[in-house]
């Protein structure tokens, strides 16, 4: 149990490299919204400038494109994050595999006739990903083989053969294992995933059809598996899949998941309105509010002659915080 335990931990810390990109981007994106805005020109009037709008839209449509491949950026993002030794070999096994394995699910589609044509893809759970035309997915493809990339690189990346084989040691062993594996994933994939589809959209359904009682369950299990690592795996799948929401009308590309959704409406002037998916990515009111209110609940009710030692404990967890915040937003 513990060794289970365990590993899903560092599954877990290998989330945080993709992750921490996407501030990142979102500030990118907010920048290039402000400046390509036409509404904010009301305001403030030289921001209408054409040379102004043209590159606050070369900004924010550039970055958006990270939300479009985000996929591949966990794919070649969780290799890293797990690798035990050359991390950037694990990178490189990581897109290796990804492209393998979308090209095998494209090709056995193919040969199952199940390709939708362009303007029926959505309705069939398909969708384009860097070029071809695979099952949709969404992050769950990058998740799925980046960590399958990363566990068998930490398996295999150690064997040496002696002779003319050698070149063939480390590294490059895991590529021979990892095309095989990919392929085999592609094809096993094409004939699961439409089941998965149909579970996560009862299960998105079922979470918001119960309410604020839907949300208290997301939040709960969040927070209450914070001091296990595990609570990446509860807020990833709403954040950047299905489960957090799906706005397919936002610059005519489907955008799933709540953060996701919201950087592409920050980043699209016509939208005035956040949609309500953004309650999924809103846990930072909890951090921002939940907390302090809970030290202010330790201090008030703590023995008059124990305030002060109250006051001493919280302001270092209150300095200890700050810091964290700072390093997972600023640090690269």
């Amino acid at each position: 149990m513990k060794r289970a335990v365990n590993a899903l931990q560092n599954f877990g810390k290998s989330l945080y490299g993709p992750v921490l990109i996407l501030p990142i981007v979102g500030l990118f994106i907010a920048f290039g919204n402000v400046l390509g805005n036409g509404n904010m020109a009301e305001y403030l009037p030289f921001l209408g400038h054409p040379l102004i709008q043209s590159i606050g839209q070369l900004i924010a449509k550039s970055a958006v494109s990270v939300l479009v491949n985000l996929a591949l950026v966990f794919a070649v993002g969780i290799p890293i994050g797990l690798a035990t030794r050359d991390k950037g070999y694990a990178a490189l096994i990581g897109l290796v595999t990804f492209v393998v394995f979308i090209n095998a699910m494209n090709v056995t589609l193919q040969l199952q006739d199940e390709l939708a044509p362009a303007g029926q893809m959505k309705a069939a759970g398909q969708s384009m990903v860097l070029g071809v035309q695979v099952l949709e997915m969404g992050v769950f493809a990058g998740i799925l083989t980046g960590a399958l990339s990363g566990y068998l690189y930490n398996k295999y990346s150690g064997v040496q053969f002696n002779g003319a084989m050698a070149i063939y040691s480390g590294h490059c062993f895991v590529a021979i294992v990892m095309l095989p594996v990919s392929m085999l994933l592609g094809v096993v994939m094409s004939e699961i995933w439409p089941y998965a589809q149909h579970g996560i959209s009862a299960l998105a359904l079922a979470i918001k059809g119960s309410g604020p009682f839907g949300v208290a369950i997301y939040g709960f299990l969040e927070r209450i598996l914070v001091p296990t690592g595990l609570h990446h795996l509860v807020y990833t799948p709403f954040l950047y899949t299905e489960l957090g929401g799906d706005a397919g009308g936002v610059r005519a590309q489907p955008i799933r998941g709540a953060r996701n959704i919201y950087f592409a409406e920050m980043a699209c002037p016509e939208v005035k309105q956040l949609s309500s998916t953004v309650v999924w990515d809103a846990r930072g009111i909890s951090k921002m509010f939940g907390l302090p209110a809970a030290a202010l609940a330790m201090y008030m009710t703590a023995k008059p002659e124990r305030k002060a030692v109250a006051i001493d404990r919280l302001g270092r967890y209150f300095c200890l915080f700050g810091s964290r915040c700072f390093h997972k937003n600023f640090s690269l």
